[in-house]
């Protein structure tokens, strides 16, 4: 008798571990339907509604150099991550953009010294939405004896860096 009320027990527990699966399918699906909306399909038409990017690309602006200090505003390469002065630990990215179509950037870095501690081509991918490529790496294993350097990314005459601190 005590064995009937097991068995019974576990039926409906079964039961009930299928109803919620069917259910959870169900209200997954249902979502899934009302959730589809039409993407805008790009043409070569005048006057397309194109949908802006989420993140957009802006160089340096455009304003007169100090006396005395370089202009970098017309630099067509710039690298984003890390920012200047940053705080770096292995390991660490570099990102940046370069205002041209798909090539390779030489990333390095350099010890305050000027000495090269590594380097890498780093592919620049333009995106469907841009004329600007970007490129990202990430320094994994690399041997860091210096304390105090810096990052440069070069292509062509273009040319970037920004001073950084290794932990």
């Amino acid at each position: 008798m005590k064995a009937n009320y097991i068995v019974g027990t576990i039926v409906l527990i079964v039961l009930i571990v299928i109803g919620a699966g069917i259910y959870s399918v169900y209200k997954n699906r249902q979502s899934d339907i009302l959730d589809v909306s039409p993407l805008p399909i790009p043409t070569p038409q005048e006057g397309f509604n194109a949908t802006p990017s989420a993140t957009p690309i802006v160089f340096a602006p455009n304003s007169q150099p100090v006396s005395g200090e370089s202009d970098n505003s017309n630099n067509k390469l710039q690298i984003m991550e890390p920012g200047d002065g940053e705080y770096l630990t292995i390991p660490f990215r570099v990102r940046g953009y370069l205002d041209s179509s798909d090539t390779d950037v030489k990333v390095s870095i350099l010890a305050k010294s000027g000495e090269k501690v590594s380097e890498r081509l780093v592919p620049c991918k333009t995106t469907l939405d841009s004329s600007v490529c970007e490129f990202s790496t990430v320094f994994e294993n690399i041997n860091l004896d210096v304390k105090n350097g810096s990052i440069e990314a070069n292509f062509g005459d273009f040319s970037d860096s920004v001073s950084v601190t290794f932990n």
